[in-house]
């Protein structure tokens, strides 16, 4: 089994609606998919509770209960687990599931704010001894200078590795987010289910 982490030291990133997505996503290419949520907001587990449909189960959990909750999923039969963690008040649980993941994945929006903020949630994979990789997240649409210029300053000034695309800012993540979907599932044919799709493919070639 492997764990995807979605950490973010800075809210409103979109590391919940990108978890939904992605492990909704895992579900469809019939990755058999656990999501925990290790955030005492509880937004995906809010999430979860909205959703009609019963895949991906989600369960919330403390960050001390981590190790032997996905021992147990493993031997259950999942084949991914995503855990959803949560923001500056929660340093030691998002290193607890850093330290467990294989693959690290920090969104970020792109604004000098918010790029300036990313360096505490390197610090915390680094510190987990993983190397991150940042998804720039609600860039807007056909923004691809924009989405060059950021990506050189996260790669030089910063020294992390950055996802060679990007989601844009589109409605349909709105939308699910609210309705207990997946964007993909709120717009199947969207350009958000276009982002959805290549990013899952993509973090399972890095996953392979």
């Amino acid at each position: 089994m492997k764990v995807i982490t979605l950490l973010s030291q800075k809210g409103g990133t979109g590391k919940t609606t990108i978890a939904a997505a992605l492990s909704v996503e895992a579900e469809r290419n019939n990755v058999q998919t656990l999501v925990v949520d290790v955030d005492p907001q509880a937004s995906i587990t809010k999430w979860g509770d909205r959703r009609e449909a019963k895949t991906p189960f989600v369960i919330s959990s403390q960050a001390e209960r981590l190790e032997p909750l996905l021992s147990e999923a493993h031997k259950s039969g999942a084949d991914l687990a995503v855990i959803d963690t949560p923001g500056k008040s929660g340093d030691a649980a998002a290193l607890k599931a850093a330290r467990l993941s294989d693959f690290i994945l920090i969104p970020t929006r792109p604004s000098a704010h918010d790029v300036n903020a990313i360096s505490d949630s390197i610090d915390v994979a680094l510190l987990a001894k993983k190397s991150p990789f940042v998804l720039l997240n609600a860039v807007p649409p056909n923004a691809d200078k924009l989405f060059s210029e950021l990506r050189d300053v996260l790669e030089n000034t910063y020294k992390v590795s950055v996802a060679p695309f990007y989601l844009a800012h589109r409605s349909a993540y709105m939308h699910s987010a609210l309705t207990g979907q997946g964007a993909q599932e709120f717009d199947p044919e969207g350009k958000a289910a276009e982002e959805i799709q290549r990013l899952f493919q993509w973090v399972q070639s890095m996953l392979s």
